[in-house]
């Protein structure tokens, strides 16, 4: 494809060649972005491929260079892609997939489809990009809905199966516990012993928190709907956990007066107990003069509420905020979690028809 000059054309770099009028015409009325890459740069675009970046105009488009455009982790092999394609040597994909930045900063998924052509009379690079952002998040949650589906099952059963031996022998561990002064009189037999039965009911008393969690991620949907005032629900569970965070974090409310929604109060409180705990173990330390966990309480619209649990502390990496509701991921120390928490909290969220979210 051969592309000659027009002098009245403003989609190209300053001192590139003007495209062909014919040309032009086509990549402006299609809906992805047309691109033209030479020398290192984008020297043509359309509208639409200013559109997908968030820029005003191609021109503003045009002005920034390519690593301004491209993902850093994708820009080595965009660039090597480019020059495959100029050099004309073996086959090319047809198409390839990377990440384009957004004005914002935003990544985007993209497609790209490319080919070798002439821009005023020297070799250059036709590329057809379609932002496929949507598209990737929709496979990302349908993977998601099989496998917690899968999970769900999964759970479910063990959750069962586990679920009435462990009554008995959490029963009889009590049951020990409470006689055993009768069975032993004093001294460092009884201590051991004492001990070991502690130790026992601890465990066991773990195990019968991952078998409830695990029944609760094998109910999709919340039983009996009323009418919740939410910030009651709330408050209901900052008193359950401010005994155990008072050496370590003040808690700071914000309550605005909102609608009530159809929730199961225990349920939801089952969620706010959840983000508060997590809240709580993101201090490295107990520092009660500086360590804030706020939580609000405020309405959205008419009809929806919204709750924000937001703390001072650490922080998740980056590289874990994909992972923080997948089912067993966790970031604590072997024994103080099964990441499940936030799996089953955003179950609950999602069967009242809301969204559990990470900013």
């Amino acid at each position: 494809m051969g592309l000659h000059n027009s002098p009245r054309l403003r989609d190209t770099v300053p001192g590139a060649a003007p495209c062909d009028e014919g040309f032009r015409s086509l990549a402006e009325a299609c809906p992805d972005a047309v691109l033209v890459a030479q020398d290192g740069r984008f020297v043509y675009a359309n509208a639409a491929a200013a559109h997908v970046h968030g820029y005003a105009d191609a021109a503003e488009f045009l002005a920034r260079p390519m690593e301004a455009l491209v993902a850093a982790e994708d820009l080595h092999d965009v660039k090597a892609r480019i020059t495959e394609v100029l050099s004309g040597v073996g086959p090319v994909p047809h198409e390839c997939e990377y990440h384009a930045v957004h004005r914002n900063g935003q990544a985007i998924a993209m497609t790209m489809s490319s080919r070798r052509i002439t821009f005023g009379d020297r070799p250059a690079v036709l590329s057809f990009g379609h932002d496929v952002s949507d598209r990737k998040r929709l496979e990302r949650k349908l993977l998601d809905s099989d496998r917690m589906a899968a999970v769900g099952t999964l759970a479910a059963g063990v959750a069962h199966e586990v679920n009435n031996p462990l009554t008995y022998v959490l029963l009889n561990l009590r049951r020990l516990r409470r006689s055993l002064p009768g069975f032993i009189g004093t001294g460092a037999d009884r201590e051991l012993c004492e001990q070991l039965l502690d130790e026992a009911l601890d465990g066991s008393e773990r195990v019968r928190l991952i078998v409830k969690d695990l029944l609760e991620l094998g109910r999709p949907t919340a039983p009996d709907p009323v009418p919740t005032q939410v910030a009651t629900v709330v408050e209901s569970a900052v008193k359950l956990v401010r005994t155990s965070l008072r050496h370590r974090a003040q808690i700071i409310r914000h309550y605005r007066p909102s609608p009530p929604i159809l929730a199961n109060p225990t349920r939801l409180g089952q969620v706010f107990l959840n983000l508060l705990i997590n809240a709580g173990q993101s201090f490295h330390t107990d520092d009660v003069d500086h360590n804030e966990i706020h939580i609000g309480v405020g309405p959205r619209g008419h009809d929806r509420v919204t709750v924000e649990v937001r703390d001072n502390g650490i922080g998740i990496v980056g590289g874990n905020r994909e992972r923080i509701f997948d089912p067993f991921f966790t970031t604590k120390p072997v024994g103080t979690g099964v990441g499940l928490g936030l799996t089953v909290a955003r179950s609950i969220v999602e069967s009242l028809g809301g969204q559990l979210a990470l900013e």
